[in-house]
């Protein structure tokens, strides 16, 4: 009765219908019955055919302890711990395993992010940190800080496109004229479908010609650029231009490329530039699969020839946007046409 008292104390939580004891922690619950430091260890509940009620330590190791993920409160929908420990038991939300788990077959295959190449820098190591320093000084981060405040992960595995537009939109502050939650206007990935249903975007994701499509419809001014209509000179001008700031009006580049072709996982993607660096002729990749890579710098030639395999969904290249705002635009004009009114 006393190890009762406690046990109830401990988890404020008992099952008759599992006829077990749960002990509820910040991120999981497990079966448990006795408590040792950070260490649970499972306790099987039964009642012998006497109707005599006992407790029964299991001698499985601490490392047997079953953990069911992602259940933290008695509302919970969790699938209760097999006593005979059979591979019959399953997780009730699969999408909460963030990590490969070899050794438990009951866990479905997932993954916790990607190493990256050994020819890209990630953005945070010690190298990264000083290209960044480093292009901060030569003034190839004028776009950087904009885009930065708007970052974000997408929020599914096809969303690289809408990920990216919706940061561009709000890094340019167009205004969507529509609103998102609340009393706000802003951009999020699923206000954007009226060129695809976003039903039909998270399954494919958007192709080239989609991508203008949609830009243009949220009341972006965009160029678009195939391989074979452009150079990598020209590319790399762009690059400077646009990382430099010395453009009249403000803009931010996006790409559309194959990660096969930077040695990584995956197929297809879009992501923004960010800054470049003259010294090493690399460019700031602000990947918004953040689940997968970290944003890291990846050199410009490399960037280029990832462009030119072709996208299966379209057979054709791909490419990469110049994205501005209209109403920018029109400000700028206006702006230029008073000055040179005031000169006269």
């Amino acid at each position: 009765k006393e190890m009762r008292r406690q046990l109830c104390r401990l988890s404020r939580v008992y099952s008759k219908k599992h006829k077990s004891f749960y002990c509820k922690t910040d991120s999981f619950r497990t079966e448990i019955g006795i408590y040792q430091r950070p260490i649970i260890q499972q306790v099987n509940y039964y009642s012998n055919q006497t109707n005599n009620q006992q407790y029964r330590k299991n001698s499985s190791s601490i490392s047997d302890v079953k953990v069911i993920p992602h259940a933290h409160c008695n509302t919970c929908s969790i699938t209760p711990t097999n006593p005979n420990n059979t591979e019959e038991e399953v997780v009730s939300d699969p999408l909460s395993i963030t990590s490969l788990d070899t050794d438990n077959p009951s866990l479905p295959q997932s993954f916790y992010k990607r190493e990256l190449p050994n020819n890209l820098i990630s953005f945070s190591s010690p190298e990264g940190k000083k290209i960044f320093k480093s292009s901060l000084e030569q003034g190839y981060l004028e776009g950087y800080f904009s885009l930065a405040e708007q970052l974000n992960t997408q929020q599914e595995p096809a969303f690289c496109a809408l990920a990216c537009l919706a940061m561009c939109l709000n890094a340019l502050q167009i205004d969507p004229k529509r609103v998102w939650k609340g009393p706000w206007r802003w951009f999020a990935e699923d206000m954007l479908e009226c060129c695809q249903p976003i039903s039909t975007i998270k399954k494919r994701g958007l192709t080239f010609a989609e991508f203008i499509c949609l830009a243009q419809c949220q009341g972006a001014e965009v160029e678009a650029f195939h391989p074979q209509h452009s150079s990598l000179e020209v590319f790399r001008n762009s690059i400077k231009e646009i990382c430099s700031g010395a453009s009249i009006k403000q803009k931010h580049l996006v790409v559309s490329y194959s990660r096969k072709s930077l040695g990584q996982t995956g197929g297809g993607h879009y992501s923004c530039i960010g800054g470049y660096n003259e010294e090493r002729d690399v460019a700031l990749i602000l990947d918004t699969a953040r689940f997968k890579y970290s944003p890291h710098w990846v050199p410009v030639e490399m960037l280029w020839e990832a462009m030119g395999p072709h996208d299966p969904t379209t057979n054709q290249s791909r490419g990469y946007f110049i994205l501005s705002s209209m109403s920018l635009v029109k400000e700028g004009s206006r702006k230029s046409g008073e000055e040179s009114k005031e000169q006269d």
